[in-house]
Formats: structure tokens, sequence, C-alpha cells
């Protein structure tokens, strides 16, 4: 599909590895650090591996404001499943992703970090463009989830006192490891130790939150 698309790219899977909870916005900052050691990449596309696409004329390519390319998804009915969802498959180039300070490392369990990471684009004064529905459509891949963040709707409600602290200026040696790294003939793997959560949930009520009327405005403007 990308070589249809006449694309030059190249494909990281960036794993956890261990039995701890999943934290995927740690992982996809991972993902854009340990890819610039290779090139200077100005085109990112963070792909949830469940998701498939079913139509080669959504081109993969960075605008000048954050795509999400994966307007319509099977499980959610061939719709987006809010306003500002910003879930499953997003393209954003260099220079902005680091202007919205990449996603937050701090979601430990699935949930919320994509809305976190929306949020800040907004913020920066980006758009969320979408292909049509008839043109982003993806089946997922069937799965069981696994542990949805304690803490998420408080933490996604203090994003504003956090953003431009915690994402990828904030990535450093103490938040992961590299334990292997694969040159594959299709794509480069590589596997990281993010340790163990930590034992205590962070303390937000320390900080400004967003109120429950801008939550609402946010899921159903």
């Amino acid at each position: 599909m990308l070589r249809r698309q006449k694309i030059n790219y190249r494909i990281f899977v960036i794993e956890q590895v261990g039995s701890g909870k999943f934290n995927r916005g740690r992982l996809l900052n991972i993902g854009v650090k340990e890819s610039l050691k290779y090139d200077h990449y100005d085109c990112f596309v963070f792909h949830d591996v469940d998701l498939l696409p079913e139509h080669d004329q959504n081109i993969y390519h960075c605008d000048s404001h954050a795509h999400h390319l994966a307007s319509a998804i099977d499980e959610m009915r061939y719709h987006a499943l809010y306003y500002n969802y910003a879930g499953g498959v997003v393209a954003i180039n260099r220079e902005n992703i680091f202007l919205v300070n990449g996603h937050s490392n701090d979601y430990w369990g699935w949930g919320n970090e994509d809305d976190d990471f929306n949020a800040r684009t907004e913020a920066s004064g980006l758009l969320l463009t979408r292909p049509p529905e008839n043109i982003g459509r993806y089946k997922m891949v069937r799965h069981q989830k696994q542990w949805r963040a304690d803490n998420g709707n408080d933490l996604f409600l203090t994003w504003r006192s956090r953003w431009k602290t915690d994402g990828l200026n904030s990535l450093d040696s103490s938040k992961y490891s590299v334990t292997s790294k694969h040159d594959l003939k299709l794509y480069t793997n590589i596997s990281v130790d993010l340790g163990p959560p930590p034992l205590e949930i962070p303390n937000v009520s320390n900080v400004t939150k967003e109120s429950i009327f801008w939550f609402l405005a946010y899921y159903f403007p």
C-alpha cells in the first residue's frame, strides 16, 4: 500500500517488554526519539498495531496540522467515536510533534492519552483533519484490552497544567531502557522496558483542573 502511494518510509515497531501496565503515550514518544537516531524524518505516523487499513487511497502523509487517518473503524460502525477523537492512526510532522511536546508519559493503562494529545494540538493552534469516512476505513483486530487507566479522566482534566512539561521534553533514561533492536527486512523492532508504573497515582489535587462543563463540551461539542 505505501509503495503504491510512492512514499519513502520506514516502519518502527516499539514493543513494551514485561507484564506491566501498558503505556501507549510513552511508547509513542520513544518511537519519535529512537527513530530520529536513524534519520531526520519529517513525518511521523502513530499507528496502533491492531488496525488494518481497508482503502489504499487513504494517503499516509503529514499536513500542516494533526491528520487523523482512522476516521472510520469497523468496531465503531465506521464513524469517528466522537468529534475530538484522535485515536488509532495519527500523522503529524516533525515540527508540530515537538510543538505539542508529543504525548503524555503518565497514562498507565489504556484510555485518555489520545484525548490528552488532541487537547495539546488544539492548544498549539493546530486542527484535527480527517479523510472522508469512505476513505479512512480500518478493521480492528479483535483482542482483549487490559487495564484501563485508573486515573485517566482525573489526569486528563489536568492536561493544561502538564502538557508543556510532560512529554517528549521529559522523556529520559529514567523513563525507559532499550532492551533490544533488530533491523529486519520490513521493519525495525525496538523492545523497551518502561519499568513498573508508580506505586502512587500522580497527585492531581493541587493543580488546575478543567471544569466538568469543559469535559462534556470536549466530548459532545
